[in-house]
């Protein structure tokens, strides 16, 4: 080499490596780094290594955005997150500076951070943008958060159809939010339906009548009503709170109703306490009235006042309750009474004071009037005191005052003591009058000797009175003509008369005539002989002798009869001394038992002793024999007539006695008997107060019993005790017929909740989808509530029990049947699923990629995304048939497998297999003998899906082969499901 070119070589620039200008840049200026970024040089190296070092600045976003190189885009994109995360560069400025979403998120898919990622997109509803930037998102996980935002159905889909062979995650992202956009928008059908018949619910319960579970039963439909209130559309909402105030007010009127009636009730019971309280008032005031010592005006105004207000508060009371009548009539009768004293008290002063002038001014003549014709003039003073007294007739002896027994008591020894002496004076008044009318008689009868001295009698009697009375002059001077004419007329007709008497006499002895009328006339006669003898002068011996003579022997049938009536008395003595001696003797032998013995303690049984040491047992009384008994001796005495009376009193006396001791023993049983009937009447009173009626009619019934058992009674008693313990049975009855209405009441209305409720089951059983399930919890409602019903009537409570019965039946009928149609729809789906792709690897068999197959890929691949429930292992089952080969087997071959399918089918279900297709099943039964397996029929169903199974996982078969298959196959599954 010359030394020229040695020196030439020499003198050539050194040329730096890319090592060396990388280093070097870290010498150079900010302009320098960004000279040597903007540098249009193909150094990539170094221009990345310069924009490493760029401070943030209009070219280094220029080359993020701008440069035709991407490599060079990311560096600078890479250098601008880098200063973002530093802080070096603020990120709302970059956000202002570069408004594009797009490039924003390409910056800041780069930072480590992601906070600026999730702000952007958060804030960002544009749903194209979202499509876009999970499309084309710089990052992974900013394509994710895009797919997240994403709420749009139609942007999903589009997304899902982008990113299924581009990116996984997304699509996994954007398949399950569709996935759950179904699902809510079917929970969203749902709630709608629920709705629906919740309100229909709530619209037939207001028209329902209010009982006693419809409060119940709106809390229940209120309370599932707040589940669907917020998701449910503005109709429903206003129909169903139109329904909610259409019960409210129901419920309001009956707690209205309830009110009103407690308080009338309340107000009813408040008077009725009050009326009595007004009586037991009423006879304070009256009692009080009496017991006033010293009137005043003032004091009979206050008593007045009184009286004025409980009158009023009696008015105020009839308002509220009317009063019973004879509460009625005691308070008219107390009102009246009272009114009465205050006027007394005004007219006479109190009852002491008018008392006490009575007894200052009683007249002294009482003691000695003899003449009925004098007249206390005092009477009527008394008259007044003793209606006074009369209404105290009102107060019973715990408020009667003790002044009105002193003034009783005064006034009825005043009445004795007048009544005794005008006793004397009425006695001698009598005697007088009969002596004149016997006087009268003898005159009438011609025994003039007789009324003369009668006429003596009644002037000795005359002569101890002090004034005679007028009638009984009169009566005497009527006395004294006729005694005088008598004798007048005697003196010329005596004689004559006589002869009359003794023709008379012998016409009785010459004729045939009854003693007793004999003797009679002949006394009549006597007495006529008498009558014309005395009181005249004239004494005929010899007429006397003959008349004497002809009565003696006409009186001879007279002295026999006599004779033998005397004898006849004396053995009636004596048949009543016997009576009497038995009577005496009954009584004497008889126990008569002094107290009642009780009745709840049995007698303990005699223990076995020799006749002597035997006590005697108290004999049992029959007394309806001893009242026989007294009836008997009394009608056996009275036929013991007739009898010498003097002789009989004494015995009469003893019979008397024995009569009154036996009556006694009566009595004694009679008031017994009363006591026992009054205890029972007080018990039936207290089986008015049991509040269960049936055992009230059972006590009642064993009170009759008792009734019936108990002795005899007085009959005073027995008529008045008898009805008024009738009148408390049927008191007893009664109630109890009143509570067997309202139980007959409460009967109809529990058989309208038993026939609401089967209305209502059946009207369930009717539904049908989901509308049919949403009633299974009704229907568990349903069932507590009618088990709830205590009591049906009995003519028709079998019959509503099995209208239930078969509701419920018909709607779990129903319910399965709609489950075994879901699930029969579950395989339904799962062989349309399987025939779709049987269509689309035909359609890829005869021409591979062309667009028939595509659509036929797509129609399927939609299908299979809206099947919301597979069977077990269907899924699985239905990708494994998508993704395989079609060109794997023959269509031949899988014809075959298909056929063999459907003989295990039939074979399964014991159908006959079609006839081109017997030496096929035939074979089949052959080979399984030889394997040893014979045909087993149990748990056909589960054998059977495992075939449907297989039958997907076959290939494709020829649709003209296929569809024959299937109605085979389908007909082996009907007859399963049935």
């Amino acid at each position: 080499m010359t030394v020229l070119s040695r020196l030439l070589r020499k003198a050539k620039p050194k040329v730096k490596t890319l090592e060396q200008k990388i280093a070097e840049l870290d010498s150079l200026s900010a302009q320098g780094v960004a000279a040597v970024a903007d540098a249009d040089s193909n150094e990539d190296s170094l221009r990345s290594a310069a924009i490493s070092l760029l401070e943030y600045n209009a070219s280094l976003i220029d080359l993020a955005f701008q440069s035709p190189s991407p490599h060079l885009q990311l560096k600078a994109k890479n250098r601008i997150a880098f200063l973002i995360e530093n802080n070096s560069v603020n990120f709302k400025q970059f956000c202002t500076e570069r408004p594009d979403v797009i490039e924003q998120l390409s910056v800041l898919g780069l930072c480590k951070n992601i906070d600026f990622i999730e702000d952007i997109i958060n804030d960002s509803a544009d749903q194209e943008l979202l499509f876009n930037i999970a499309q084309d998102g710089v990052s992974v996980k900013t394509r994710q958060m895009a797919a997240d935002r994403i709420s749009d159905p139609a942007q999903l889909k589009r997304l899902l159809k982008v990113s299924k062979s581009k990116d996984k995650v997304v699509y996994k992202i954007v398949k399950q939010k569709l996935l759950e956009t179904q699902l809510a928008e079917k929970e969203l059908s749902d709630l709608a339906v629920a709705a629906e018949v919740l309100c229909l619910q709530l619209e037939k319960h207001a028209k329902r009548d209010i009982d006693k579970t419809f409060i119940a039963q709106l809390d229940v439909l209120r309370s599932r009503w707040m589940s669907y209130s917020d998701t449910s559309s503005t109709a429903i909402k206003e129909r169903v709170e139109k329904a909610l105030v259409c019960c409210q007010e129901k419920i309001d009127d009956r707690l209205e109703a309830m009110a009103k009636i407690a308080a009338s009730e309340k107000a009813s019971a408040e008077a009725q306490s009050s009326q009595k309280t007004i009586l037991v008032s009423l006879k304070s005031l009256l009692a009080s009235s009496f017991e006033l010592l010293e009137v005043t005006t003032e004091s009979v105004k206050i008593l007045s006042e009184k009286l004025e207000d409980l009158r009023k508060q009696w008015d105020q009371s009839q308002l509220h309750w009317p009063a019973a009548a004879v509460d009625t009539k005691v308070f008219s009768s107390f009102v009246e009474a009272i009114s009465f004293q205050l006027e007394q008290l005004s007219l006479h002063g109190s009852l002491s004071g008018q008392m006490a002038d009575l007894q200052t001014q009683e007249p002294e003549d009482i003691h000695t009037a003899t003449s009925l014709a004098q007249e206390d003039n005092s009477d009527s003073v008394y008259q007044l005191l003793q209606a006074r007294l009369r209404t105290s007739r009102l107060l019973d002896g715990e408020h009667r005052p003790k002044i009105v027994d002193d003034v009783n008591a005064w006034l009825k020894n005043r009445a004795a003591e007048k009544a005794e002496k005008f006793a004397e004076i009425r006695n001698a008044v009598r005697h007088v009058s009969g002596l004149i009318a016997k006087a009268s008689s003898a005159l009438s009868n011609g025994q003039s000797s007789r009324s003369a001295g009668m006429r003596r009698s009644i002037e000795q009697k005359l002569t101890g009175m002090d004034s005679i009375p007028s009638h009984i002059e009169s009566q005497l001077a009527q006395l004294d003509d006729a005694l005088a004419k008598l004798l007048d007329w005697k003196s010329f007709v005596v004689e004559p008369k006589k002869h009359q008497l003794i023709d008379k006499m012998q016409q009785l002895i010459e004729g045939q005539h009854n003693p007793e009328a004999l003797a009679v006339t002949i006394k009549r006669l006597q007495d006529e002989w008498k009558g014309l003898s005395k009181g005249g002068h004239d004494h005929d011996e010899v007429l006397w002798d003959k008349f004497h003579q002809l009565a003696q022997e006409a009186y001879e049938p007279c002295q026999i009869f006599f004779a033998e009536k005397a004898l006849a008395r004396e053995d009636n003595l004596k048949k009543r001394e016997k009576l009497v001696e038995q009577l005496t003797g009954y009584i004497d032998s008889f126990h008569w038992r002094s107290e009642p013995e009780p009745e709840s303690e049995p007698e303990p049984e005699p223990e076995p002793s020799t006749a002597a040491d035997t006590p005697k047992t108290t004999p049992v009384i029959d007394w309806s024999k001893v009242e026989k008994v007294l009836k008997t001796a009394v009608i056996e005495w009275r036929s013991y007539s007739p009898t010498d009376r003097n002789a009989t009193k004494a015995i009469q006396k003893k019979f008397d006695h024995s009569l009154d001791l036996i009556r006694a023993k009566l009595n004694e049983e009679y008031q017994r008997n009363s006591d026992e009937k009054r205890q029972l009447i007080g018990k039936a009173n207290l089986c008015l107060d049991f509040d269960d009626s049936r055992k009230a009619i059972d006590e009642v019934k064993l009170l009759q019993g008792l009734w019936k058992k108990v002795g005899l009674t007085a009959r005073r008693d027995d008529n008045t005790l008898w009805k008024e313990f009738r009148a408390v049975c049927d008191a007893v009855f009664a109630k109890r017929k009143e509570q067997a209405e309202i139980f007959k009441a409460d009967l109809d209305s529990n058989k309208k909740n038993a026939v609401v409720l089967c209305q209502e089951i059946e009207d369930l059983a009717k539904q049908s989808g989901q509308i049919l399930l949403e009633g299974l919890a009704r229907v568990k409602t349903i069932r507590e509530e009618f088990s709830d019903i205590e009591q049906l009537p009995r003519a028709e409570s079998g019959q509503l029990k099995t209208r239930f019965s078969r509701a419920i039946e018909a709607f779990d009928t129903a319910v399965v049947a709609l489950r075994l149609a879901e699930k029969n729809a579950i395989w339904v789906d799962f062989l349309v699923a399987s025939d779709k792709i049987r269509r689309y690897q035909l359609a890829c068999l005869e021409d591979n990629g062309n667009e028939v197959a595509i659509n036929l890929a797509t129609d399927a691949r939609e299908f299979i995304a809206k099947v919301s429930t597979w069977p077990k292992n269907g899924l699985v089952t239905i990708e494994n048939k998508f993704s395989a080969d079609p060109a794997a087997t023959t269509l031949e071959e899988n014809e075959r497998a298909l056929r063999m399918l459907c003989i295990r089918s039939e074979i399964l279900c014991d159908i006959t297999t079609p006839q081109e297709d017997q030496p096929l099943r035939l074979e089949y039964q052959v080979k399984r003998l030889e394997k040893g397996f014979g045909q087993n029929s149990q748990n056909v169903k589960p054998q059977l899906n495992s075939l449907l199974l297989d039958w997907v996982s076959t290939g494709p078969v020829a649709t003209e082969r296929y569809e024959g298959l299937l109605e085979r196959l389908n007909k082996c599954r009907e007859l399963v499901a049935t």
